[in-house]
């Protein structure tokens, strides 16, 4: 009768735990850094040149009210004269983020009310149709202030 001891009873090809540890915290790193990747790049915001040229005033800032368009400016491009508190008129419920840091073209219609600038495409596409302008014309949004759409502004206003 032959006893077994633990020695016996351990395949030969094993690793040694510390190893299988080692390998297991840098699969679980790797994925979380996929992850991690995956959510920062998903749907990057990429601004309209011709919304922008087009606006009088480019703000970034936060809604203080926002079924009344009431913004509050913290950083402002190409006319940096404005109040600290605007008011948005005709402002669209739809393409415009209405959480968190915002930028938003801007034309001005009083001394701190404005409305979105929409815009005509410079180069519009070619197609039959009863108005080619109409079919030109770009759709007053906003856009969320992340750190690229922000960089993004600043390579248009300043090739």
């Amino acid at each position: 009768m032959t006893e077994s001891t633990p020695e016996s009873n351990r395949p030969a090809s094993s690793a040694p735990v510390w190893l299988r540890a080692i390998l297991a915290v840098c699969v679980i790193g790797w994925i979380a850094w996929l992850a991690g990747l995956a959510v920062e790049t998903a749907n990057p915001v990429a601004l309209n040149r011709a919304q922008i040229l087009a606006a009088d005033v480019v703000v970034e800032g936060r809604w203080l009210d926002f079924p009344r368009g009431r913004l509050g400016v913290d950083r402002v491009w190409k006319r940096p004269m404005i109040p600290r508190e605007i008011t948005i008129r005709e402002l669209p419920f739809q393409g415009v983020p209405q959480e968190g840091p915002v930028l938003l073209p801007l034309t001005r219609i009083g001394k701190a009310d404005f409305r979105l600038t929409g815009g005509v495409l410079p180069n519009p596409p070619a197609f039959d149709g009863p108005d080619l302008r109409e079919g030109s014309k770009v759709r007053p949004i906003g856009y969320p202030a992340t750190i690229s759409a922000v960089r993004e502004l600043e390579q248009i206003l300043n090739p």
